[in-house]
């Protein structure tokens, strides 16, 4: 995520894996927590795991509660909400 200009193929090579991993992550952390009912929209960061396992490495509200990094929320809180127009 912070080294934006490096290219992985092992990632590439590995994406489908690596999304049913999340996938499979993201449905058992909605249905066993029930966060999803609490937050309507979140922001979460995902690792993979050398096994080839996904675990959340963060989980954050989307919301004007929580750092939005390198967007501003007064200026682009329609863009981040609903994509650019």
């Amino acid at each position: 995520q912070y080294i934006h200009d490096v290219f992985c193929e092992e990632i590439l090579a590995n994406q489908e894996a690596h999304a049913h991993a999340i996938q499979k992550l993201w449905n058992e952390l909605v249905l066993k927590t029930k966060i999803a009912e609490k937050y309507a929209a979140m922001v979460v960061d995902f690792a993979i795991m050398p096994n080839g396992d996904a675990i959340v490495v963060e989980l954050n509200p989307f919301d004007d509660s929580t750092d939005a990094c390198l967007f501003n929320w007064t200026i682009q809180k329609t863009l981040l909400n609903k994509g650019p127009e």
